[in-house]
């Protein structure tokens, strides 16, 4: 079962996921001006995820044990 802490902590990463598609999707909108496919390839994605988790996990955001 899952406990209240973890149901907030995963709304949270869910939001900064969505967040950080958003600023990607307005990065798009700039081209040809600048270049953004490079920057988020899959492996950055995932470490991007696991920032954003060791960021709330160092703050003690939302209790993440």
């Amino acid at each position: 079962m899952v406990n209240w802490s973890q149901n907030s902590y995963n709304a949270a990463l869910s939001l900064l996921v969505h967040i950080r598609d958003l600023f990607m999707q307005s990065l798009e909108s700039l081209q040809p001006r600048i270049s953004v496919a490079p920057m988020m390839d899959w492996t950055s994605e995932i470490l991007f995820i696991f920032q954003i988790k060791d960021l709330l996990k160092n703050f003690k955001i939302l209790g993440v044990k």
